[in-house]
């Protein structure tokens, strides 16, 4: 056992048995990630604990994973559920799509559940059709995608943002523009398209660093490169930077990350504090 308690801020749980994730309950598609038959079935709490229980595992904090998209707040139902039974997840990070004219109500029925904390909207654009999540760039900055990110400032909740790299200029925008909510990076900007796009990538962080209310949460490195999709791909053709060298540019993106302690407990900041580690923690969670 790790004697070291920690806080996991991003897992997922999934039940196609019994709920709707229309990526996984209608079969894989091509995507970032590769062929991802194998993670098609219920992967559920018990599951998950299971998984960690090498490690001193305090809290975690739930994101969303394609639920249905007609009930958004039918998965935080069903989390808050599991949380009230088993104590995990301590936080859960749901979705709305900031475009749509009824976003306030959305927001304020995930709010009837205790442990909920914020919103994650993937805003992941590619020109490849595998890889992207909308049907075109610069959403963020659009009139009407603004008035619904509003509703989130309101009611003071945090956003966990997923892009990649060369969107990083919008979104610092939006971290300006809106200096009192919590932006929390998903996947360390989720570099899917190999190892000549590393220096684009590390300006990209360096600049979104630049915003003092986003933090990173230092995942996802690795997880879409050819060997990872593929075992069979030669080592000779996989990414060749090191954990090392990466690690040493998070270093230089100084403020987005920082070399603090792992957060226990009773040093985990108020949503309100504006001070968070790498970790990207979600509030002062329950």
């Amino acid at each position: 056992m790790n004697d070291i308690p920690l806080i996991d801020p991003h897992h997922h749980l999934w039940d196609i048995t019994n709920n709707y994730y229309p990526w996984l309950n209608d079969g894989a598609k091509p995507s970032a990630f590769g062929d991802y038959s194998a993670i098609i079935h219920d992967y559920l709490i018990e599951d998950f604990l299971e998984d960690a229980k090498n490690q001193n595992l305090v809290k975690s904090v739930h994101l969303d994973v394609g639920y249905d998209p007609k009930d958004p707040v039918g998965e935080t139902q069903w989390l808050q559920a599991i949380a009230d039974r088993c104590g995990f997840p301590h936080g859960i990070v749901g979705y709305a799509d900031s475009r749509k004219a009824d976003v306030a109500d959305l927001l304020d029925g995930h709010m009837q559940f205790k442990n909920f904390r914020g919103i994650r909207q993937s805003m992941n654009f590619h020109t490849d059709p595998a890889k992207t999540y909308l049907d075109r760039p610069e959403v963020s900055r659009t009139t009407e995608w603004r008035r619904g990110f509003k509703e989130l400032v309101k009611r003071n909740l945090s956003y966990d943002l997923q892009l990649y790299y060369w969107q990083m200029e919008e979104f610092y925008e939006l971290a300006r523009d809106f200096p009192d909510t919590q932006i929390i990076l998903n996947h360390t900007g989720m570099q899917v398209d190999g190892p000549s796009h590393f220096d684009g990538w590390r300006q990209s962080m360096k600049k979104l660093a630049e915003a003092p209310n986003v933090a990173c949460k230092i995942s996802g490195l690795g997880m879409t490169s050819p060997g990872r999709r593929n075992p069979s791909v030669p080592m000779s053709s996989r990414p060749s930077r090191s954990s090392a060298s990466i690690a040493a540019c998070l270093r230089r993106t100084s403020p987005l990350t920082s070399s603090s302690p792992p957060m226990t407990p009773s040093s985990m900041p108020s949503r309100r504090s504006g001070k968070l580690s790498a970790g990207g923690s979600h509030e002062a969670l329950p």
